[in-house]
């Protein structure tokens, strides 16, 4: 009987340590808050439902295309994939952002994209209407769910004053119009118009719910640094969406200046006003007080500098700041990197790195993630140990990559001659934050492979693991790979 109750209560109390010890596991995990309310504005602020809503997090301009390069092939322009879509999105709820900003649609004739990648394709002869490519918005289809799976939303400008991706002068071009009829042509505004009522109305392949229906979309964003948009087409067009989608919020896209337009803070379908890269920014800020939230859409700050940056959001009472910008793991191994600013680095790989560019973007990330909390009046949680990564098929032992672990700062690699082991470390304190010039196309992309095996012997069969650290940890290992 005693050999009886002491079995029970072993059990119990395993049963509770186990439960306890699930427990502090998951006090490491970033908090993660459910999409169910669609933003709305009382004045200045923002809600979601009754609680106030503000963010500090990162623009993401490939969350739905990627024009930068992967590797050895240096193919510049391709579709998203899942993984990277997964990253990005888990990289911003760590980061403690609960908003990321994604880039304008690509329009055929711009500067980076190709027609088969491109957005808003051209003019159906047969329909006189614009013609859209699908598979592109399945991507964003794609993105949008995982965005709700994981409590992050989505800000989605409409069209852009540039043409890096296809911008005003590509859509007023799809009618042989020169580029600023984009803003006053009957035509091409029909034409914007039939685009807007087509993305509004469109139904998520994977969610079933249409666009104007999805809260996971923070809000409209009429464009992309509109410089050139005159005050009737901003309310025009803000005026149109409100008709067709009353349940989201519609974002000005004005560009720079140290005064908002007084259309964007008085016109009624327009709710919130933003500014980019423009410090200090208490003018603007004592101007929306009152009226309009305001949203600092891109900045992008030294080390020296993005403190104050994010204290004077907090402190003057902006709505949230999105800096420039997040870049992620790509498919192929290793990070996507981007470059502007006269060749300055502009992108940021979570969690940074020691020797990354720009100079301290580890500290810069970190000061992000405090001041991503701060904003919330939440605290700081630990940094979750990563997870496991995934090793891509070995072909070759001089050539071992594998898909990144958001967090990582290095990872260890063990080999064997068995599947069953025994194992030794042949890689310690692996980097996968490597970069070269590509020889064809001038740009930085990751530098592949991220590990060879230099000591494995011809005809000899091997297996491999991998595991990813960080600060709080190691993860578990990967899925073993056997050498083919």
């Amino acid at each position: 009987m005693q050999k009886q109750f002491f079995n029970k209560t072993r059990q119990i109390l395993s049963v509770f340590i186990l439960l306890c010890l699930g427990n502090a596991c998951s006090q490491t995990e970033s908090p993660q808050v459910k999409v169910t309310h669609f933003i709305s504005r009382r004045g200045d602020t923002l809600y979601d439902g009754e609680i106030e809503f503000r963010f500090i997090s990162l623009n993401v301009p490939n969350f739905h295309i990627v024009e930068d390069p992967a590797g050895p092939k240096g193919e510049a322009w391709h579709r998203i994939t899942e993984f990277e879509q997964k990253d990005i999105l888990k990289t911003i709820r760590i980061l403690g952002g609960r908003v990321l900003r994604m880039y304008t649609f690509s329009v055929i004739g711009g500067r980076n994209n190709t027609k088969e990648l491109s957005h808003i394709q051209g003019i159906d002869p047969a329909t006189d209407k614009p013609t859209f490519n699908e598979e592109l918005f399945r991507d964003l289809d794609r993105g949008l769910k995982l965005a709700r799976e994981e409590g992050i939303r989505v800000i989605i400008p409409l069209v852009d004053n540039w043409d890096w991706f296809g911008g005003d002068a590509q859509w007023a071009a799809l009618r042989q119009k020169p580029e600023k009829a984009f803003y006053y042509d009957p035509q091409c505004k029909e034409d914007f118009k039939y685009f807007i009522f087509w993305l509004l109305n469109r139904k998520n392949t994977l969610t079933g719910l249409a666009y104007k229906d999805d809260p996971t979309i923070f809000c409209w964003e009429l464009g992309n640094e509109l410089a050139d948009a005159p005050d009737a087409w901003l309310s025009e067009i803000a005026a149109y969406i409100k008709s067709v989608d009353p349940n989201h919020l519609i974002m000005d896209g004005q560009y720079q200046g140290y005064s908002f337009r007084n259309i964007c803070l008085t016109d009624p379908h327009i709710d919130i006003v933003t500014m980019h890269y423009i410090y200090p920014f208490k003018n603007l800020a004592s101007q929306a007080k009152g009226k309009k939230p305001f949203i600092l859409g891109e900045f992008f700050e030294t080390r020296r500098t993005i403190e104050k940056v994010l204290d004077d959001v907090i402190k003057q009472g902006l709505a949230g700041a999105l800096l420039w910008s997040l870049r992620f793991h790509t498919g192929e191994g290793g990070f996507y990197y981007h470059s502007d600013f006269n060749g300055s680095s502009d992108s940021f790989q979570f969690p940074g790195h020691k020797n990354g560019c720009p100079s301290s973007e580890d500290e810069i990330l970190d000061i992000l993630r405090q001041k991503a909390y701060q904003i919330q009046n939440q605290t700081v949680p630990p940094l979750p140990a990563p997870e496991p990564p995934r090793l891509l098929p070995i072909h070759d032992p001089s050539w071992i990559c594998w898909l990144g672990s958001v967090g990582a700062l290095s990872y260890e690699l063990e080999r064997a001659t068995s599947l069953d082991g025994p194992w030794e470390v042949i890689g310690k304190n692996l980097s996968e934050n490597k970069k070269t010039t590509h020889p064809k196309i001038g740009v930085e992309v990751a530098a592949l492979p991220l590990f060879a095996d230099k000591t494995a012997e011809p005809g000899q069969t091997y297996y491999y693991r991998l595991r990813a650290y960080n600060a709080s940890g190691y993860s578990a290992w990967s899925e073993v790979i056997r050498a083919e």
